[in-house]
C-alpha cells in the first residue's frame, strides 16, 4: 500500500464514522487529561508552586464540565441509536431477523 491509498483508505474510515462513535472516543479521551491535571496538581502541591495549583484547579473544573457535557451528549446518542435499531427490527425489511424465509 503506498501512501496515496492509505490517505484515501484513511478518509473513508474517517468519513465512516457514527456521532455515537465520535462522542465515546472524546469521552474516553478525557478520562487520561482527568489524570495528568491531578498527578500535577499533587505534584504542584508538594513543590509549593501555589500559582500553578490554581491554574491546574480550574482546569479541572473546567475539565469536569466538558466530561458532563460529554456524557449528556452520549447518552442521547445511545437512546437515539437504540431507538433506531428498535425500528429496523419492527419495520419490516428492515433487518435480517424480521425476514421470513
Amino acid at each position: 500500500m503506498n501512501t496515496k491509498e492509505f490517505f484515501t483508505k484513511w478518509k473513508q474510515g474517517i468519513e465512516a464514522i457514527t456521532p455515537y462513535q465520535q462522542v465515546r472516543g472524546q469521552l474516553f479521551s478525557i478520562i487520561p487529561i482527568f489524570i495528568g491535571i491531578i498527578i500535577g496538581i499533587i505534584v504542584t502541591i508538594k513543590s509549593h508552586t501555589w500559582w500553578l495549583v490554581l491554574i491546574l484547579g480550574g482546569s479541572l473544573i473546567l475539565t469536569f464540565f466538558q466530561f458532563i457535557g460529554m456524557l449528556q451528549r452520549f447518552l442521547r446518542l445511545r437512546v437515539q441509536r437504540d431507538i433506531m435499531k428498535s425500528m429496523q427490527d419492527v419495520i419490516p425489511g428492515g433487518s435480517s431477523e424480521t425476514k421470513t424465509p
